[in-house]
Formats: C-alpha cells, sequence, structure tokens
C-alpha cells in the first residue's frame, strides 16, 4: 500500500502531464513505489523497467529521491527523523517542460 500527495503538475511537450507527488510507502516491498504508479497509469519519469519505453530520458536517471526517513533510534529508542530537499534536477526538469509549454501553446 502507497499513500500519495499531489504537489504541482502541469503540461509537458515530453511526457503531455507530469506531477510532483510525496509518496507514502506502508509496507516495504522490492520497487514498490515504482509498481504502484506504473499500475495506475502514472510510471515515475525515468523509469527504464516499469515506465513507458517510448519516454526515455537519456543520463537523467530516475525521478525518485527518498527525502525523509523517520523511525525509532535503534540505539537510544528515541524517535529519529532525516530530511533533505529533492534533488534539484526535480526542479529544473519540470520548470523546463513549463516553459517549452507555454512556448509552443
Amino acid at each position: 500500500m502507497t499513500r500519495y500527495k499531489l504537489l504541482k503538475h502541469g503540461r509537458s511537450l515530453h511526457t503531455q502531464w507530469m506531477s510532483v507527488l510525496d509518496l507514502f510507502p506502508e509496507t516495504g516491498r522490492t520497487h514498490q513505489l515504482r509498481i504502484h504508479l506504473a499500475g495506475i497509469g502514472f510510471p515515475i519519469l525515468g523509469d527504464d523497467k516499469y515506465g513507458d519505453v517510448s519516454v526515455r530520458l537519456k543520463g537523467k536517471g530516475l525521478f525518485l529521491s527518498a527525502v525523509e526517513i523517520s523511525l525509532m533510534h535503534p540505539m537510544t529508542g528515541k524517535p529519529f527523523q532525516a530530511k533533505i530537499e529533492q534533488p534539484e534536477k526535480f526542479n529544473l526538469f519540470f520548470d523546463r517542460e513549463q516553459r517549452r509549454w507555454g512556448k509552443y501553446f
């Protein structure tokens, strides 16, 4: 099971539509997020295993990143949380696609 929250969406010449999501996996299975999103028709950008093979971004990699984790610290037993910013390539690609869409439409 995976919960998600839509952060923003927009148009893209490359993919037609694109969205930025927060994903919250409730279980922990291999490739769970990739499989769940592809299964509902919204594969992760750059996913060459579960995504649309016609939408490939050579050299850009998978647009999926863990940015926050919360757990009980194994030594202290206290809650522990670590958080980072999402990779800059996510915003750069989204913004570029929005500009390209606006230029042609």
